[in-house]
């Protein structure tokens, strides 16, 4: 990917703030939507970004069911009575300095609503598979599937929905495994996914049929990522606490086991989202949250941080931050071997009811 600018040059672990050179993607009350929330973000492997959100209260049809959830004074403190959400695209062709306009990919109505949506690029073959959620307006999350749907041209277009059975998405991100090479698992797809506790669901032909792993209970949201050695690392949230919690595969995603971090890791009060990163050298793993211990009260999300992790998740540092105010739900990416970009819920001042943008942002990673 070229013509990219680099917002920091950093010395190895230095812990520097970013405060220039966002590129704005959503923003609040425009293109027909109150807000945006939830970004996923990859690149396509003509270059081309892809930022997915939900777009929430669209303003061109009549409400799915009670909008002030969505995006109102209750918003923070009610989301999981959010019902009137779409899945949104919007691309950008040059580094992320200018978007199209919003495609919708999913649209609510009386009978369903969509959230929770991840992503993934297959390196060989070029495809974007796109996971979300699926759910009843009539019985609200409790009645939720995983629905995919595929493009072979970059991002363009995607196919009709496969239905991948009961549950929610990670969200934020997906994974296709590339190290793990002479095994059983190597280039299967995985998408995180959690419905009373959490795992994830994976392919082995490319995303045609997909299998569940085993589930960890009491954990929800989650995200995942390749380590140096083939395997798989997993973040997941403690429902109802909040408390980060880590676990590792050794067999492409089937089984889970708890995996203990050196340093304590921070409570993200959110969704965190966490990726491998390879260079020539080493590959190392980055996570990206809101940075605080504030139990998740609308002033609680900010300080939208980038740790690193130069083994496999036994330690974590401090490596940016993007954002020191209001600040939520997140996705890192890789560009280079020398870049990352994150995809972030920023809002101005507290409390962030309904975040006001969604941006991008790109940092450098030592090598």
């Amino acid at each position: 990917m070229t013509g990219i600018r680099l917002l920091l040059l950093l010395p190895i672990f230095a812990f520097t703030q970013a405060t220039e050179h966002h590129h704005k993607v959503f923003s609040f009350e425009s293109e027909g939507y109150r807000t945006f929330r939830v970004p996923c973000l990859v690149i396509a492997r003509n270059g081309a970004i892809l930022a997915f959100a939900e777009g929430r209260a669209p303003t061109d049809r009549p409400p799915v069911g009670n909008v002030t959830t969505c995006w109102g004074a209750q918003a923070s403190v009610a989301d999981h009575h959010c019902y009137d959400k779409d899945i949104v695209l919007k691309r950008s062709y040059d580094d992320g300095r200018s978007w199209t306009d919003v495609a919708r990919l999913a649209r609510a109505n009386a009978t369903y609503f969509y959230s929770n949506e991840n992503a993934a690029v297959d390196p060989t073959s070029g495809t974007v598979h796109l996971q979300y959620s699926r759910c009843k307006v009539a019985t609200g999350y409790d009645e939720c599937v995983n629905v995919l749907v595929r493009s072979i041209d970059n991002g363009e277009t995607f196919g009709s929905e496969l239905v991948l059975g009961r549950g929610l998405g990670g969200p934020a991100g997906g994974w296709v495994m590339r190290r793990a090479v002479g095994t059983a698992w190597h280039g299967r797809v995985i998408m995180p996914q959690y419905y009373y506790g959490t795992g994830m669901l994976f392919s082995d032909d490319g995303g045609s049929t997909w299998n569940k792993g085993n589930s960890i209970d009491n954990c929800n949201e989650n995200g995942i990522a390749e380590t140096s050695d083939g395997n798989l690392i997993m973040y997941s949230r403690i429902a109802y606490s909040y408390q980060p919690k880590f676990f590792k595969s050794f067999d492409g995603g089937v089984n889970w086991f708890p995996f203990v971090t050196a340093d304590p890791f921070v409570n993200a009060d959110c969704e965190m989202s966490i990726t491998s990163f390879t260079n020539v050298e080493r590959t190392m793993l980055l996570a990206s949250h809101p940075n605080t211990n504030i139990k998740p009260e609308p002033n609680g999300r900010q300080n939208l941080t980038i740790q690193l992790s130069p083994d496999d998740g036994q330690t974590w540092t401090p490596l940016v931050q993007i954002y020191e105010g209001p600040s939520a739900y997140s996705s890192v990416i890789q560009v280079n071997d020398t870049t990352a970009a994150v995809l972030f819920e920023k809002s101005p001042i507290p409390p962030p009811v309904s975040f006001h943008s969604i941006e991008l942002a790109f940092f450098s990673v030592p090598t």
